[in-house]
């Protein structure tokens, strides 16, 4: 099994957005909330576009997955869920992943990655964070993203007493 290394201060975590369209407002609170965590942001290509209907064209949300995995700079691919996660399976360079391991994670519909990715590369893939998470941070999700992503600890922490 292939596991990526760990995040450290100063990595690059990049963004897209295969499954939904993103506007820059709800974003902009998040990328500030991540780089507090002394984490850098790298905005895919087609982030914010429109160009079919509900997202980013096919071609152009693959595209943005396949870049940010082939991006050395690039430690960590983040997105959240949505619809039309599909759409792009056929299109991810699943070679690329094995040549270029990195964690990835996302929840919800980019699950579908997430679960591509484990399946056909082998590789220890991450469900539950996602961008919007950032926008009003909670200590728990903080410290589990922490532990999670830049300790590579294992065990469930409990968010009360239930």
């Amino acid at each position: 099994m292939i596991k990526p290394e760990r995040l450290k201060t100063g990595d690059t975590i990049g963004i897209i957005s295969p499954c939904d369209l993103l506007k820059p407002e709800y974003i902009c609170k998040a990328i500030k909330n991540i780089e507090k965590l002394g984490l850098k942001i790298k905005l895919s290509n087609n982030i914010f576009s429109n160009s079919a209907v509900y997202a980013a064209s096919i071609c152009e949300r693959a595209q943005d997955f396949n870049d940010m995995i082939a991006d050395k700079e690039v430690k960590m691919v983040f997105f959240g869920g949505g619809e039309v996660c599909n759409e792009i399976l056929p299109y991810i360079d699943f070679e690329n992943i094995r040549k270029n391991p990195k964690i990835i994670c996302s929840f919800s519909d980019g699950t579908t990655i997430v679960d591509a990715v484990y399946s056909r590369v082998d590789m220890v893939t991450f469900y539950g964070s996602n961008p919007n998470m950032f926008m009003n941070l909670s200590e728990y999700n903080k410290n589990s993203f922490i532990s999670r992503l830049y300790e590579g600890n294992t065990v469930y922490q409990k968010a009360s007493t239930w």
